[in-house]
């Protein structure tokens, strides 16, 4: 039988299919006729925005964000990177790509840029 001599590389599976030839299944992230090429997550460039895409386990990928990006291939500009909030305000991006202050004592307004009258 032609999968006795186990045509397949990289740990693939072989299946005799009946006409002399042979069919590997292969476990990731090999690929191939043999399970002979690796495959890379990376090469068609998945992060967007100038992020660098970084192989992890198997043929996943995770990209490293440049400042004002997020998100898993970096595509959501980062409503906080430019410190919208004024006088000490903490910005909190929303899930809509808009953010939130959340004011210091004194302050108020949509951006903290209000000080308050202490009356």
């Amino acid at each position: 039988e032609i999968c006795s001599t186990n045509p397949c590389l990289n740990g693939g599976q072989c299946t005799a299919n009946g006409v002399g030839g042979f069919t590997c299944m292969c476990i990731s992230p090999f690929t191939g006729q043999r399970c002979e090429d690796r495959v890379d997550p990376c090469a068609n460039q998945p992060c967007q925005n100038g992020g660098t895409c970084q192989p992890t386990n198997g043929n996943s990928y995770q990209c490293i964000c440049p400042p004002g990006y997020s998100s898993f291939d970096c595509s959501t500009r980062d409503p906080c990177s430019q410190n919208p909030c004024m006088n000490g305000g903490q910005c909190f991006a929303n899930n809509v790509g808009g953010f939130s202050c959340q004011c210091p004592s004194g302050f108020d307004g949509p951006r903290c840029e209000d000080r308050k009258n202490s009356k």
